[in-house]
């Protein structure tokens, strides 16, 4: 709730260094290429250097972020989710590259493949856009909202949603490829591996499925 991002090292647990940021700090930073990427309580994405903290560069996206950010490494940008709208900026500067509108508020997390970023919302729906010039592609509606970050490969995405359905849609036009009642919401994130996906709900079961 201090709003302090804190490096630790690694071998003893000491300080290294510490980034005052605007609170509450709600998402995990994403790290790529030496670079942390953070949300701060205000609306900004910030970006500051592993080695020292020190900030390259800070973006005001004008309402608080909810999502942690997903780097993009291959086109050299960050996305980031708000209430509404989905922001591609460039990793190195901060520039925008792209804004997408999608209805309420985001997933805790983005998926990101070579081609689709994908958000959950809790309108119920999950948003697929190209990641190189943020069209919209589809949009798969479900029953329930949309709280925890998709999972997938390069031909499937898997979300489970507040309807206790666990779906798995194709990623190049949505539709649905299965989809498996479980006994509660799901309101978390799903592990995926090349040979399960595994999954708990609210009450607290967990499924293994063959992906």
């Amino acid at each position: 709730e201090s709003g302090q991002l804190m490096a630790l090292a690694v071998a003893d647990g000491q300080p290294l260094w510490n980034l005052a940021l605007e609170p509450p700090l709600t998402s995990a930073p994403s790290l790529a290429k030496d670079v942390l990427y953070i949300a701060d309580g205000d609306g900004e994405l910030v970006a500051a250097g592993i080695d020292s903290g020190h900030v390259r560069w800070r973006r005001n996206l004008g309402t608080r972020l909810r999502s942690r950010p997903a780097v993009d490494v291959a086109r050299k940008q960050v996305l980031a989710a708000v209430d509404g709208s989905l922001h591609a900026l460039s990793a190195d500067t901060g520039e925008p590259i792209w804004e997408a509108d999608f209805a309420g508020l985001p997933s805790i997390g983005l998926f990101l493949s070579k081609k689709v970023v994908a958000v959950g919302s809790t309108d119920h729906s999950l948003y697929a856009f190209d990641a190189a010039s943020g069209r919209r592609m589809w949009r798969c509606d479900t029953d329930g909202i949309i709280r925890a970050a998709p999972v997938g490969t390069d031909n499937t995405i898997y979300f489970g949603a507040g309807d206790g359905w666990l779906h798995a849609v194709d990623i190049s036009d949505g539709s649905m490829r299965w989809r498996q009642q479980l006994d509660g919401p799901v309101l978390t994130s799903a592990a995926l591996t090349r040979r399960s996906l595994a999954v708990t709900t609210e009450l607290g079961t967990t499924y293994v499925f063959a992906p």
